[in-house]
């Protein structure tokens, strides 16, 4: 029997010895781990359900965040399947380490198992005990592997109450941005850094400042912690990002409200454009937009997957006709890019001033799913600084005929149309939400 180091934690302590993976079916292939310490994890952890009486509160925003979502979402598991489905080489464990800890660890998650297969801890995905049990410091953006044993529960209080259910632990670095790091970066099985959020709040002022992650996806709230129990302050768990659940899932309409207030607060956008102009002169409007707010880049995480892009578009005032656009949809709801199956087919124009912010993944210098990358191509604007667009608009033929409204809107959403397509999950589509982050509306007088 072959020993290496093991990724559990009993009480503090670290177990060093662990068998090879094919020991035996509890061991997860390819992961360090020994039976008998997965089985002293599975005797120790607990579905959430367990937390509500004593936490109902914590319970309910968490069954509504997409911490609860992670194993639901169709999304993930089409690009799960694809990734397993053309890459030999990869960790088979790569995605599942973070959208389901527990499960990857008790060797569950394996290629082509549904969800419905899962024991209901590992379905839930990032659990309650994952964060309340997982053993810290844990290095960036390799998942969560380490746990303690023991059964106890960490937390932030720096005196937790004694209750009958489990022991209390005083943890602070669970309230610090090192408890988000090992799946807010993630590190692909090539050692390619391909998100990386953790590392630019990092880089960013917001260390010095005191600001961690938790500060703007889990705010303070003044209620008891738990049922009974003297009122505290405690982070809400609704942990909101810029993700929603396009399948059903419960509370998707708060967390929406969660996702636009975070959005719009996030950058500011500064306009610039004429009060007027002359009949036949060039309409310029400037974009800046600044990311002074938000301690990381805009937009972060699966930046291969967002697209945070700017809307121009002038009309008329008194006829509301059309006279330019950018930004704006083509009718199956993509932007005019190259994707856009109405570019495609010559129905539509390119959009070739759309400004675009998101990244990509690229192999031999080519675009390439991020697991696979050797590198990755950013546009996004980094926290503390900021990007310009500049639009110089001919007028139409003939000149402006009338006075102008001229509307710009910074729009953002999650994943693309064609994306979802492509999965074949062409059905979610429509519950596919966009959000305006800022707008303005300006009226330009012509000169005639």
């Amino acid at each position: 029997m072959r020993f290496r180091r093991a990724i559990l934690v009993l009480g503090g302590i670290a177990l060093w010895s662990s068998c090879s993976p094919e020991s035996g079916p509890t061991a997860p292939p390819g992961r360090a781990g020994r039976s008998d310490t997965v089985a002293a994890l599975r005797r120790v952890v607990a579905e959430a359900e367990r937390c509500q009486p004593c936490h109902p509160q914590h319970y309910e925003e968490w069954r509504i965040s997409m911490h609860a979502y992670a194993v639901e979402d169709p999304v993930f598991h089409a690009l799960n399947a694809l990734m397993l489905k053309g890459q030999p080489v990869v960790d088979e464990q790569f995605c599942m380490r973070c959208h389901s800890p527990l499960g990857s660890l008790f060797g569950e998650t394996l290629p082509g198992v549904r969800k419905e297969q899962l024991s209901p801890v590992a379905r839930q995905g990032i659990t309650c005990d994952v964060c309340h049990m997982m053993a810290l410091p844990h290095p960036a953006g390799r998942g969560v592997e380490r746990f303690r044993l023991d059964g106890a529960r960490i937390g932030t209080l720096p005196d937790p109450a004694p209750n009958t259910f489990h022991a209390s632990v005083s943890e602070p670095l669970l309230g610090q941005s090192e408890a988000c790091a090992p799946c807010h970066d993630v590190v692909n099985p090539l050692g390619v850094l391909v998100e990386r959020t953790y590392t630019e709040w990092r880089e960013s002022l917001f260390p010095a400042r005191g600001i961690t992650c938790q500060v703007c996806h889990m705010p303070w709230q003044e209620e008891p912690v738990a049922v009974g129990g003297p009122v505290r302050r405690r982070h809400r768990h609704l942990m909101p990002g810029v993700d929603v659940p396009l399948s059903e899932f419960p509370g998707r309409e708060q967390l929406l409200e969660a996702v636009e207030y975070l959005l719009q607060n996030a950058l500011r956008m500064t306009v610039t454009v004429p009060s007027e102009i002359s009949r036949d002169g060039l309409l310029r409007v400037r974009v800046v937009l600044s990311n002074t707010i938000t301690g990381h880049d805009i937009p972060t995480g699966s930046i291969f997957t967002r697209q945070m892009w700017v809307e121009v578009v002038v009309q008329d005032a008194a006829t509301g006709r059309v006279l330019y656009e950018s930004g704006t949809l083509d009718s199956y709801g993509d932007l005019r890019t190259l994707h856009s199956m109405d570019v495609q087919a010559g129905r539509l124009p390119l959009d070739t001033a759309l400004v675009l912010f998101n990244g990509t993944a690229l192999r031999n210098g080519r675009p390439a799913f991020f697991w696979e990358a050797h590198t990755v191509e950013f546009r996004t604007i980094p926290a503390f600084d900021s990007r310009t667009a500049v639009y110089a608009i001919p007028p139409p033929p003939g000149g402006w005929t009338g006075d102008l409204e001229v509307r710009i809107r910074l729009r953002f959403r999650a994943l693309p149309p064609y994306l979802l397509r492509s999965l074949g999950l062409g059905e979610l589509v429509g519950r596919l939400p966009v959000f305006d982050m800022e707008q303005e509306l300006y009226q330009v007088r012509i000169r005639l």
